[in-house]
């Protein structure tokens, strides 16, 4: 019976021992995801609170704009949940639910902005393909619905033709300035293309703009053509010029020198 009682400690020891294992392992695993979603949450509202600040006043849409508080107030009502003690996260919570309800309350007044350079165009690019990417996963997650995921992939997609758009007006700005206005009004027409091919009812003040642009430069080119059309036509035209004016230098040295000879005889 001794053995007998023995063996059963010994089960019952190791039973336990590896409850205690199974316990603390999953305890800490627990804590290790706990800790990993934290870190998601942290970077996923400081990327899209990046995100508004790095735009002007005016720039995204306001249904963007509402849309991208609302993802940052959700992160941070999760990490409330995750870890109550932290006073910083429901402070945040409270600022950003402030300025949720000031965006909502604001009126729509979306407008072009005219980026003075190609690295702030390519700055605003990288940001609006990040809350592209967030919109893609948010309807992984069910967070947004298909149809509300189109719409809002049509405003972005709308904000970086207007930002191509804008590259091709710097480049050509700066033909003009290099007196290259067939490089000009290649990038001029590269806007133009992307515009009417895009949506040409959006981009009426931008295209009439463009227009209006290049109708100098339209003028200028063609004189320019012309000018060479005809040098091309008379390739020896100048050099012709040149031989008279020499030929008649040396008539004209000819019969100075004739007349000399003459009085010398005299």
């Amino acid at each position: 019976m001794t053995q007998i009682y023995i063996i059963i400690g010994v089960i019952a020891i190791i039973s336990a021992l590896v409850c205690y294992i199974f316990v603390r392992q999953t305890i800490s695993e627990r804590k290790l995801e706990r800790q990993r979603l934290q870190r998601a949450l942290n970077k996923r509202a400081k990327e899209l609170l990046q995100a508004i600040s790095v735009f002007p006043d005016d720039f995204l849409p306001k249904e963007l704009i509402v849309f991208l508080y609302r993802s940052i107030i959700d992160a941070y009502e999760q990490l409330t949940k995750l870890d109550p003690s932290n006073k910083s996260y429901i402070e945040a919570l409270q600022i950003y639910t402030v300025q949720l309800e000031a965006a909502i309350r604001k009126v729509e007044s979306q407008k072009a902005h005219e980026l003075p350079n190609a690295a702030q165009i390519n700055e605003f690019k990288q940001y609006l393909n990040l809350i592209g990417n967030f919109l893609q996963k948010s309807m992984q997650r069910g967070s947004v619905s298909q149809k509300q995921h189109a719409h809002y992939r049509l405003l972005l997609k709308e904000l970086v033709i207007g930002l191509t758009v804008n590259g091709h007006t710097l480049s050509a700005r700066q033909a003009i300035e290099m007196q290259k206005s067939k490089l000009a009004l290649h990038h001029f027409e590269l806007a133009k293309k992307l515009l009417t091919k895009e949506s040409p009812a959006g981009f009426q003040e931008q295209l009439l703009a463009i227009n209006t642009a290049m109708e100098p430069l339209i003028i200028q080119s063609k004189a320019e053509d012309a000018l060479l059309r005809e040098q091309n036509k008379n390739p020896h035209s100048d050099e012709e010029n040149q031989d008279d004016e020499e030929k008649d230098e040396w008539d004209a040295f000819k019969e100075d020198s004739g007349w000399k000879k003459k009085n010398i005889y005299d």
